[in-house]
Order: structure tokens, then sequence, then C-alpha cells
């Protein structure tokens, strides 16, 4: 299993971040294991969205919590599972997120070298696009 996990401070309130991560088919703008997702424009707790992953991989998305200041995510494509949280926490000037992944499944492994820093990736392109948006 491949476990990732970063904390950046993101220079816009918890509630913009939140939205930011309830635009599902948005989310390909800046988390690059995604191309592209189908279904509601909203999130929708517990619905299944069509998901291609990079390399064009078929699956499925859905949203598992949905709080205030927590958002968990699960993805599957063929051979390999992640479930992933995003941790909102207001501090002066903006808020404190925290992004933790875990992967399973033989695409996992194989990939495991190329998933470091990953977290970190996501946090970025989040924060550019929630700082500049």
């Amino acid at each position: 299993m491949t476990v990732e996990r970063a904390t950046r401070v993101v220079r816009a309130d918890a509630a913009r971040v939140r939205e930011l991560l309830s635009r599902p088919l948005e989310l390909p703008d800046w988390n690059p294991a995604f191309t592209h997702l189908t279904g509601p424009a909203t999130a929708v707790q517990d619905h299944p969205y069509e998901l291609v992953a990079r390399g064009g991989l078929r699956g499925t998305f859905v949203y598992t919590m949905m709080l205030e200041r927590r958002v968990d995510m699960r993805w599957e494509v063929p051979g390999l599972r992640e479930t992933g949280t995003w941790m909102l926490e207001p501090v002066p000037g903006g808020t404190m997120v925290t992004h933790e992944f875990a992967q399973a499944g033989p695409l996992a492994v194989a990939l495991r070298r190329a998933m470091r820093g990953v977290a970190t990736l996501r946090l970025e392109r989040l924060a550019d696009v929630v700082e500049t948006g």
C-alpha cells in the first residue's frame, strides 16, 4: 500500500477551498491523476461518477464524506484503488489544507515510486486554482 501526505497553507478561506473540492467535473483541471469525470457538476455524496484517469484507465470516483472541514474521496480503476482525505483548518491568512491518500492494488505497487510527492503536487495545483480564481 502506498500512503502519501502533505500540508500547506492556502491563501483562501476554508469555504472557498471546500467549494473547489466539491466541483467534481473540475478536478481534472488541477488533479494530475484525472483526465475526465462525468456526473453531476456539484458533489453528491455516495454517487458514483464515471472517471477517466491518466493512461485512459476507466473507473469510478465517489465522494464518501462531505463535511464542512473534511472531504473524503475514493476512486478506482483496474489495478488501483485510492482513498483520499482533504482536511481544512482555518488559520490566519487562509486555510491549512492537509491531503492524505492511500493506494492499493497491483498498479499502485508498480507506480509506488512515481507517486512520491503527488500529495504535494495536488496541494500546489489546488492552491494555484483557489488563489488565482
